[in-house]
């Protein structure tokens, strides 16, 4: 939505964007008017739950489109995450979505599960496929967020979702 037209400067043009919390200043030279953009509302966060049993549910709390925050519980690990400062998600493709179980081992004492789901859009595909996300829980906490790209017919590429706050 357009906010309202104002005149800026007799030769200068300045167009506001907004970025989240961010606004950005482009000013061009020209005789014109600028329109500035009213802040955008604040978005209303969206829910997509998957349950397995009982014992299994994971729930992706999206805001704009952008995954913001993983929540649940597969067994006895709490799956809780936000991504607050990490790369920006979007498009989630959970027609693919696996889960990867290792606290059913008996004999595993890392006690962990991982999700894996694609990402993107087609214009994100590369050599055939979507990026894969991969989100490793402990008992409490995430320990791995990973993205991994495919490189070529053969090569892939993992990257940090969160620098410096999640290890991976």
């Amino acid at each position: 939505m357009l906010g309202p037209t104002r005149r800026v400067l007799s030769r200068h043009v300045c167009h506001l964007v907004g970025l989240g919390r961010s606004v950005i200043a482009i000013v061009f030279i020209s005789s014109a008017h600028a329109t500035i953009s009213a802040p955008a509302p604040e978005q209303t966060p969206q829910t997509v739950s998957i349950d397995f049993s009982a014992d299994a549910t994971v729930q992706f709390t999206l805001i704009d489109g952008r995954l913001a925050g993983v929540s649940g519980h597969i067994g006895k690990i709490q799956t809780n995450a936000s991504f607050d400062g990490c790369k920006a998600l979007t498009n989630l493709r959970l027609d693919n979505f696996k889960v990867i179980r290792d606290d059913l081992k008996r004999q595993d004492p890392q006690q962990s599960v991982t999700l894996l789901f694609d990402v993107g859009s087609d214009d994100d595909r590369r050599f055939g496929q979507l990026p894969r996300v991969q989100l490793t829980f402990d008992l409490r906490n995430i320990n791995h967020a990973l993205i991994t790209r495919r490189t070529s017919d053969g090569g892939y590429f993992s990257d940090q979702l969160c620098p410096g706050r999640i290890a991976s």
